[in-house]
């Protein structure tokens, strides 16, 4: 069926002709080949589970008790779960088809759709075909004929060119330090809003994907996402976080112009912002300022939902974290969770970020169930909301990123080198470099199956189902 839709498509190559997502070109990529690249996707970049741990310095503003809590119908009640998967291809889509979500929302790069600067000697077209192949698993899986027919709610717009980005952004990328993506910069805008302007046209309501809606970056608030390194502080200004969230209005404006010249009425994002923290629900500096500067430049329909990701230490505290952003900033009238999970390790354990997990697969799936409860029974409207992921995912330890690693035994006394430095993991290094967010399991070698029979079902996964 999607093969047909494409061939009635002119600008979308057939199913067949695409390129396989372990052939992507990342060369203008800045993370290519460091060790912050996502290891599982191609496609999703570097991207990591993502925190915010708490700073002691920052006294954040909490709505007083009773605002935003209106009386009456309660506004979630038929709010169903859906999600975001980061495991490649068919196995996401075959894996989200099992979990009977009725959306996911998934991540294009924009240094891998377009290589190559506009104008440059040997300009090559928007390379759309891996992503064709990509978000099209989600419509059937030609080969082996099952269908698997799950709208892509939002794609998530991510990850600059080297060409479009600050030189010394990419240099902090490829070096020892915190930053894993570069914003374009200024003088690349233009270039930005045409590229949004071809997406929408690609992917919007006229082409067999009919995606709903576009998001901006992931976790703009983030130092190490917009190009700072947090430790030491970063020259050009960037380091200021009215500065960044300043710069992220700007480039917003050029993403929602693009889109909408080429998709008019297509839904616009602004956010994904790491709203994450053990104790404190209220909105942070970056997010308060990004608000207010939008506000003064009369930019308030430049995006129609604020989303967050609103990590927590426990479920009660999602519906909360969206009712700060709902009443404390001036023009957002519509808050969406993108991304939430707990994982499964020692949640006893200092180390950060371990206020995300729980200690066995049972408490995992009673805290998804205890959050759908307590956002239907909020009267604080969640916009949707999205679990992260479908699959256990691999992280790179050494970059810290792994803040769930697998606790269970699943992934112990591997034989296998599935990490490639030359030493069987039989010694728990695929259990440390695994997150337990997934309603499956990876095989207890770390590797993704290939194909989605090969996966382990987990309590986490009934617990999602029973919520649809």
């Amino acid at each position: 069926m999607f093969a047909t839709l494409l061939a009635a498509k002119p600008s979308a190559p057939p199913a067949a002709a695409q390129a396989s997502t372990d052939e992507v070109d990342k060369d203008s990529c800045p993370s290519e080949g460091t060790a912050n690249e996502e290891d599982g996707n191609p496609l999703e970049g570097p991207l990591k589970a993502d925190y915010l741990e708490d700073d002691p310095t920052e006294t954040l503003p909490e709505p007083p008790p009773d605002e935003g809590r209106p009386s009456g119908e309660k506004p979630n009640v038929n709010l169903k779960p859906i999600l975001r998967p980061v495991a490649q291809g068919q196995l996401g889509a075959r894996a989200s088809q099992a979990a009977q979500t009725g959306a996911v929302e998934l991540s294009i790069r924009w240094c891998i759709v377009q290589p190559d600067a506009p104008g440059s000697v040997g300009e090559r077209p928007l390379q759309f075909d891996s992503y064709d192949e990509e978000f099209g698993a989600y419509l059937n899986d030609p080969t082996d004929q099952t269908d698997v027919e799950i709208p892509i709610r939002t794609v998530r717009v991510l990850d600059a060119p080297e060409w479009a980005a600050n030189p010394n952004c990419v240099a902090r990328v490829q070096g020892a330090t915190d930053v894993k993506m570069c914003p374009p910069v200024p003088s690349r805008y233009d270039e930005f809003q045409a590229f949004a302007q071809a997406l929408a046209a690609h992917y919007g309501s006229a082409s067999p994907f009919t995606v709903d809606r576009f998001a901006l970056w992931n976790e703009p608030n983030t130092a190490e996402n917009w190009g700072v390194d947090s430790s030491p502080a970063a020259p050009e200004g960037l380091t200021s976080i009215n500065n960044r969230a300043e710069a992220y209005s700007d480039l917003l404006v050029h993403f929602h112009d693009g889109l909408e010249a080429g998709d008019p009425g297509i839904g616009v994002d602004a956010g994904e912002i790491a709203a994450g923290g053990a104790e404190t629900n209220g909105t942070r500096r970056w997010t308060r300022r990004f608000a207010e500067y939008n506000t003064n430049q009369s930019r308030r329909t430049k995006f129609d939902v604020l989303t967050i990701h609103a990590y927590a230490k426990t479920a009660s505290q999602v519906p909360e974290k969206v009712r700060s952003h709902l009443t404390t900033l001036d023009g957002v009238t519509d808050v969406g969770v993108t991304e939430v999970a707990w994982g499964v390790a020692d949640a006893d354990s200092s180390e950060p970020g371990r206020w995300k997990c729980v200690r066995d697969e049972d408490l995992q799936a009673d805290r998804l169930t205890s959050l759908m409860n307590d956002i239907r029974a909020s009267q604080v409207a969640v916009q949707r909301l999205a679990w992260f992921s479908v699959v256990d995912n691999t992280r790179d330890s050494d970059k810290g990123n792994v803040k769930c690693p697998d606790n269970t035994g699943h992934y112990d006394g591997a034989t296998d080198d599935a990490d490639g430095d030359g030493v069987a993991d039989g010694d728990n290094s695929v259990r440390r470099r695994t997150n337990t967010y997934g309603l499956f399991k990876r095989q207890p070698n770390g590797t993704l199956p290939g194909g989605f029979a090969g996966t382990i079902s987990r309590p986490l996964l009934t617990a999602f189902q029973d919520e649809q």
